[in-house]
């Protein structure tokens, strides 16, 4: 191993000792000490430059190896693996989402003084990674960062309408249904999956009063190159009280168009 992948793992040992998940931080401390490797480094090598004992390096290569976020050469040397890319991949496809998602807002003036938000999904969550917060005052800040239950959520329902059924039910059936931030939304699965379907239907989403009361969140799925189903959901918030049908058809269709121009923008389709 380097000279500079030993000093960069000096102290690993330590971490390990006062990590609350110690198993997490012996597999980071491998996976960045092979890093820095070009020609990569043997089970013998990393357990002694990361001070840990070699069953244990060689129970996390094997798992590692198994997802392919490792691999062994012919000679027993171990590497960075392709599935490392699968989270480069998702990572950069937010960033790309993130920048396209401003500059299409920076040259729409229809929705300068609305609530725009973008997010992705997050098992059964939502994550907030753009907003652009409006003049008109919902009573409510949009975070980046924050999550939310996707089921109550206008971009979580249009990201997750571009699913088959039964994937959107593994999603939500390995936990509880989630605690309600309201007295709306749909309070089962079934439900949920009816409210997907009307939105595969019109080609948009929509939450009434499910994060807030008053107020109407309208959104639609956003797609890249690289992706089978939607990477990201786009959506606007709205106060509920002047809203019509004809006004909420009209912002939906125009939603839509929106995030169709931000998947184009991604090269994907729409």
């Amino acid at each position: 191993m380097s000279e500079v992948t030993a000093q960069r793992s000096t102290g690993a040992h330590d971490n390990v000792a006062k990590s609350k998940a110690p198993a997490v931080e012996r597999t980071i401390s491998i996976l960045n000490a092979l890093s820095g490797e070009k020609r990569g480094a043997s089970l013998t090598e990393l357990a002694a430059h990361l001070s840990l004992p070699k069953s244990s390096v060689h129970g996390i290569c094997a798992e590692l190896e198994r997802h392919q976020i490792i691999q062994k050469g012919e000679k027993g040397q171990i590497t960075i693996g392709a599935g490392v890319m699968r989270w480069a991949s998702g990572f950069l496809n937010d960033l790309d989402v993130t920048q396209e998602f401003y500059k299409l807002w920076e040259s729409e003036p229809s929705l300068k003084k609305e609530t725009v938000i973008l997010s992705v999904l997050n098992g059964a969550h939502i994550t907030y990674i753009a907003c652009r917060n409006g003049q008109q005052s919902l009573g409510i800040s949009f975070r980046i960062g924050m999550q939310i239950p996707a089921c109550f959520t206008a971009t979580g329902k249009a990201m997750l309408s571009t699913m088959p059924d039964e994937l959107i039910r593994s999603r939500f059936e390995q936990e509880a249904w989630p605690a309600p931030l309201t007295s709306a939304g749909p309070t089962s699965i079934d439900q949920l999956l009816d409210e997907v379907q009307l939105c595969r239907l019109k080609g948009y989403s929509r939450e009434r009063g499910e994060i807030r009361a008053g107020i109407m969140g309208i959104g639609a799925p956003v797609y890249s190159a690289q992706e089978e189903f939607a990477v990201a959901g786009m959506a606007v918030s709205l106060v509920d009280k002047d809203l019509t049908t004809e006004k909420i058809e009209n912002m939906g269709n125009h939603i839509r168009s929106l995030a169709n121009k931000l998947s184009q923008r991604l090269g994907g389709r729409f």
